[in-house]
């Protein structure tokens, strides 16, 4: 072999390897002394007593990051699912079902309309809405729906808001006409 210090000999020291969250980290080092075929203190003759041993030096590093630690971003809250409840207007308490699908701040609901057993003579039907949700505020609003199924001749899809509590479990709102006051409704279990 040559006497070159570049030589495999003269340039493996040593490797450390560290992980770091995952992420190896690699130091190769050069010292001249190193000859795997000497023997210990092999060289301890041609050393003065005053000369200080010297510390290997880096020949090169391998640069790494360490990666950045994020939190995961919650999910943002939806309202899609079948909903239940009633509402009131001039013909009573009614039966609803309103079964909502939500895009980003986009929704479209389908309401069905029913009879309950406190108020039996209230024809069925069904409406679609489009409409808008905050999630931040957790409101929920609709102009007029447009019937899919009308109940009777002159009845109106009349719009309807409210909010949602913050488990997004139920809604309380109100219908926008001066004949109606409440909607109630909770999210089907599935």
């Amino acid at each position: 072999m040559s006497d070159n210090p570049l030589t495999f000999k003269n340039i493996l020291a040593g490797v450390v390897v560290t992980i770091l969250g995952g992420v190896p980290l690699a130091v190769i080092i050069q010292d001249a002394r190193f000859d795997p075929q000497r023997t210990p203190n092999s060289d301890t003759s041609s050393r003065s007593s005053t000369e200080t041993p010297s510390l290997p030096t880096p020949v090169e590093t391998i640069p790494f990051s360490l990666p950045t630690l994020t939190q995961p971003s919650e999910p943002e809250p939806t309202i899609s699912g079948v909903w239940v409840g009633t509402y009131t207007c001039s013909k009573g308490i009614t039966g609803v079902t309103v079964d909502i699908a939500q895009t980003g701040n986009a929704v479209i609901a389908d309401l069905s309309l029913y009879p309950v057993s406190a108020n039996p003579n209230v024809p069925s039907g069904m409406a679609r809405y489009e409409g808008d949700f905050n999630s931040t505020s957790r409101r929920m609003s609709f102009p007029r729906g447009t019937w899919i199924n009308k109940p009777a001749l002159f009845w109106t899809a009349f719009g309807f808001n409210g909010q949602f509590d913050q488990k997004l479990e139920t809604f309380d709102g109100s219908m926008d006409h001066h004949s109606c006051t409440t909607i109630n409704l909770t999210r089907k279990s599935d």
